[in-house]
């Protein structure tokens, strides 16, 4: 789980399938939150904490990455850097899957014009973006995006596969 934060995410996913393991991956602050959290929820032995930038690196020899609400909150040239760390990571048969909130294009309701200007406001240049516009993003970091996954939420689930593999 890339960008984890304190493994809300983590810990459902460890929560629902109980013979999978995962690894969170945060800043060093956020992780030793994390530790606390996932320890609260019975967790103990499935899980291991990364501590890094994602900006900079990402742990390799994953089979599935994780990116829950995290490329809404930056720019494309950072969404293209965390998209190309993983890439980098990921082995050949390895799966990205991102969930994010999406919108379905640029004329969008009032109240996705509301969140993006948050995000914008209140992010490192983010906003919400259309399923294409991460599928370009993907694409310029060495991702094939396979399929998206509508959900009842403003959230989407989108799956990356590796792509040609980023100088």
């Amino acid at each position: 789980d890339v960008g984890g934060g304190i493994g809300h995410v983590l810990a459902g996913i460890l929560a629902r399938y109980p013979n999978a393991s995962g690894t969170l991956y945060d800043m060093q602050a956020t992780t030793e939150r994390a530790v606390r959290y996932l320890a609260e929820h019975g967790l103990q032995g499935r899980y291991a904490v990364a501590a890094g930038d994602m900006l900079k690196t990402v742990p390799a020899g994953a089979g599935l990455y994780i990116l829950s609400k995290v490329l809404n909150n930056w720019d494309d040239e950072h969404c293209v850097r965390i998209l190309r760390n993983i890439r980098v990571a990921m082995e050949e048969d390895a799966r990205l899957i991102v969930i994010e909130g999406v919108i379905a294009d640029a004329d969008y309701a009032a109240e996705d014009a509301f969140r993006d200007l948050l995000l914008l406001a209140c992010s490192h240049g983010g906003r919400l973006r259309t399923v294409e516009e991460l599928r370009g993003l993907g694409g310029e970091a060495g991702l094939t995006m396979l399929r998206v996954i509508p959900t009842s939420t403003a959230f989407s689930v989108l799956e990356f596969k590796p792509g040609t593999r980023p100088r």
